[in-house]
């Protein structure tokens, strides 16, 4: 039985509009755009140029990745906003031109920019019929699917389930496109992108600002360890207080080495990204946090990795710091805590209850006031 070759969805976001006060927004045309269709495949790509200009450059790109990754498109569906139906077209002219192929498009009310996660769940289901369709084994086979956000990063999160999407989020803007390789192993691959030079710098920012939060957090650890190592901490009369201590000081050093981590790889990110290597094909499998470079953009993959360092180092060091010293906490107000008709072993459970206590609600205030951060289609 032969191998079964994946197929591949492309999410493509529509270009920039040209905005208009006297009309709908569902009417706003491409920004740039040239209504004579024999000059439209003629313009080129202007540096800081929205709507048509970028357009054909990412759309180029597309092409360049399609020959490389051997991926035939033949259909096209996109919302029915006009910006969206006129991104389709220029697609459909581009691809045809490219590879002398036919390529059909069509529009559904699906992909009209509603925040609907059940309209993304309609949309996987859409988007798998179109490919099951007209599927030739023997073939790689794509679908382009040109919408908006959020119902973008909803689609993909529905396409990609079990696996999960990096960082929770589609970071694409404008005209900017996402792959994603459907079969046994979902994954989002690459996105074709064109960053400012601000979001480098404000990245860079960002990874400097985590790096001296993770440097304070480190000196805290050391000078505490210093602390404790040279305290009567260690005056351990019972067993359960030789728990209670060992307990602390094995999660108060693994807080300390994934604070470590957390220091070594901030700087890696640092590391210019003209000296970065390469991470192999395309259409390799990533690992789950991030997606392929090339052909992703070096902004993409930083953004990526500052999360997922974050996530899997710096926020573990924390939690064990925490561990650690709601540990000593205990160990503390079992060995001197001093309440008549109290049992020790109680006090230490009921001061094991209001740390946690404490936790969760802290936790659970955070998450219904930290800031909110929307798209802007």
């Amino acid at each position: 039985m032969s191998e079964q070759l994946p197929f591949y969805i492309f999410l493509v976001r529509h270009a920039a509009r040209k905005r208009s006060w006297d009309v709908s927004e569902s009417d706003h045309a491409m920004e740039n755009w040239i209504y004579d269709d024999s000059k439209i495949l003629e313009q080129t790509a202007i540096p800081g140029k929205v709507g048509l200009p970028r357009t054909l450059s990412l759309a180029g790109s597309l092409c360049d990745q399609l020959e490389l990754m051997k991926v035939t498109v033949n259909e096209i569906i996109h919302s029915e906003h006009l910006v969206a139906k006129q991104t389709a077209q220029l697609y459909q002219k581009l691809l045809q031109k490219r590879f002398e192929s036919n390529v059909s498009v069509m529009s559904e009310n699906s992909l009209n920019p509603v925040d609907d996660k059940e309209l993304a769940n309609h949309t996987r289901g859409l988007i798998k019929e179109l490919l099951d369709k007209d599927r030739q084994p023997e073939k790689r086979q794509g679908l382009i699917v040109i919408g908006h956000q959020p119902s973008l990063t909803y689609i993909a999160k529905e396409l990609l389930k079990p696996r999960r999407l990096p960082a929770g989020i589609l970071p694409i803007g404008n005209s900017e496109i996402a792959c994603i390789r459907l079969g046994e192993n979902p994954a989002l691959l690459w996105l074709l992108t064109e960053k400012s030079s601000e979001v480098s710098s404000d990245l860079k920012a960002k990874i400097a600002s985590k790096f001296d939060v993770a440097k304070f957090i480190l000196g805290a650890l050391i000078l505490n360890l210093g602390l404790y190592l040279s305290s009567d901490l260690w005056a351990a009369n019972t067993q359960a207080e030789a728990l209670l201590l060992g307990g602390a000081m094995i999660f108060a050093f693994l807080a300390f080495g994934f604070t470590i981590a957390t220091l070594f790889a901030y700087d890696r990110l640092n590391m210019p990204n003209e000296f970065w290597g390469s991470d192999g094909k395309p259409d390799a499998t990533p690992r789950p946090w991030r997606v392929n470079r090339p052909p992703s953009s070096y902004q993409l993959i930083l953004f990526f990795e500052m999360i997922h360092v974050w996530k899997s180092f710096f926020i573990p060091a924390i939690l064990f710091a925490t561990i650690s010293l709601g540990l000593l906490v205990v160990k503390l107000a079992y060995s001197h805590f001093v309440w008549p008709n109290v049992d020790a072993g109680i006090m230490s459970i009921i001061m094991s209850g209001i740390i946690l206590l404490g936790l969760i609600v802290s936790m659970v205030i955070y998450q219904i006031f930290k800031p909110k951060l929307g798209f802007d289609d």
